[in-house]
């Protein structure tokens, strides 16, 4: 769901879905060298607490978690978290001096922690003390979805499609990339979505032309002809991600080989035509038209890798 193209739906998952037995399954992995770890990627800190807040730290050591915010989520961290809660004003990581005090050696999260964060623990550490970095560990975890999670995604997808058929009812001509995806926006809230996971790269491309917002990262393999400069996940270390959304033409089973024929050929020539790929170009599209076969081909691969995730992941239809 872009991915990176589509809106998701997020909703905080209750504290008790991080239960204990899911936290010595991580800790378990992540800590037979370490006396505590040190979490500060919002999205991890959110997922182990459950807490939502754009600023917070979380202190897992033995088997307790201990939330570090500031005084905005005094209410907030208490409302969404089973986590003891500790309200800091000032540097949250400076907060962390007496709790790390007795231990030895402390897990970061090394791969997504700041350089100044990074070094900020660093002159927390007594003597003899180390710092070991626990690589993507949480993020191996998030990968595997519990029934509740499984059930957000769904409400999720019911969500989004709902949302996409109100949009479109109220789509008028002159109608603005951004006025439509603001659109879309309102209609997922008024469905109880939370917000977005990520803007569509029509409405956000003018933004990021500007420099209002930074674009991280494109779901396809290779790189935007939009975005040069913005990697791919798969050049990020997702090997093999891809998520894309594309426009084709379909006909009828049956349709007569002389009507395939010319209509393939008409397309051919429409694509290549210099002013309706600029035209595609405005409107955030690339114009690469494929012959039926290669098409043909492109479908049954996706359908094939998305039967193999289904199956792994024993997704069934209902």
């Amino acid at each position: 769901m872009d991915a990176d193209n589509a809106p998701v739906f997020h909703r905080r998952l209750s504290g008790s879905i991080r239960g204990s037995h899911f936290f010595k399954m991580l800790t378990d992995n992540i800590e037979p060298h370490c006396d505590a770890v040190v979490v500060t990627t919002l999205q991890n800190v959110r997922y182990l607490s459950g807490f939502t807040g754009s600023n917070a730290i979380l202190l897992l050591r033995g088997n307790a978690m201990t939330l570090y915010t500031d005084p905005r989520y005094t209410i907030q961290a208490k409302q969404e978290t089973s986590a003891k809660v500790k309200i800091v004003r000032g540097d949250l990581i400076a907060a962390l001096e007496d709790p790390l005090a007795k231990c030895k050696t402390i897990g970061f999260e090394n791969r997504r922690i700041s350089f100044a964060s990074a070094a900020s623990l660093q002159k927390l550490l007594k003597l003899g003390a180390n710092l070991i970095g626990i690589e993507d560990a949480i993020e191996q975890k998030r990968m595997v979805k519990t029934p509740e999670e499984i059930a957000l995604i769904r409400e999720s997808v019911r969500i989004n499609s709902i949302a996409f058929e109100r949009g479109l009812k109220r789509f008028r001509y002159g109608m603005t990339e951004s006025d439509l995806a603001a659109e879309f926006d309102y209609q997922q809230r008024k469905l109880g979505a939370e917000k977005q996971a990520f803007d569509t790269i029509v409405a956000a491309l003018p933004q990021v032309r500007n420099g209002k917002i930074r674009a991280l990262a494109v779901t396809s393999v290779k790189r935007s002809p939009f975005m040069p400069d913005v990697p791919s996940l798969d050049e990020l270390g997702y090997k093999g991600y891809e998520m894309t959304s594309y426009l084709t033409i379909v006909a009828p089973a049956g349709l007569p080989s002389e009507v395939r024929k010319r209509l393939n050929e008409a397309m051919t020539k429409l694509m290549a035509d210099p002013d309706m790929q600029e035209k595609m170009k405005t409107a955030g599209f690339e114009a690469n038209w494929k012959t039926i076969p290669d098409w043909a081909g492109s479908v049954r691969a996706e359908i094939a890798a998305m039967k193999d995730i289904a199956q792994k992941s024993n997704i069934r239809a209902e």
